[in-house]
């Protein structure tokens, strides 16, 4: 399966004929992580609890959403993460997009 380090994030949205540059960077990335995280706040889901319920440890999942040790979501974490917090993957690019372009 393919690691979310937005390679599959990119293809996708070659696809759709939009520019990428922004969506690989690794200030997009971290940015992407905070949005997360920031979400995970607003529903009240602590990073032990959204961990768990995806399926990975507390420390892993805080490496992931930091982009610390170069570790990503899979395109499988990422999803049960955004069904979890009730948004889509491309809303949380957008927003990230926008927050960034502020």
């Amino acid at each position: 399966m393919c690691a979310l380090n937005f390679t599959c994030v990119r293809f996708s949205y070659i696809l759709l004929g939009m520019d990428t540059t922004e969506y690989t960077s690794g200030d997009f990335r971290r940015a992407v992580g905070h949005r997360l995280k920031v979400r995970l706040y607003e529903k009240g889901i602590s990073i032990a609890d959204a961990a768990n319920a995806i399926g990975l440890s507390r420390v892993t999942m805080s490496r992931k959403l930091n982009q610390t040790c170069n570790e990503t979501f899979t395109v499988d974490e990422y999803a049960r993460l955004c069904d979890l917090i009730g948004s889509s993957a491309d809303d949380i690019f957008q927003e990230t997009k926008n927050a960034l372009s502020d």
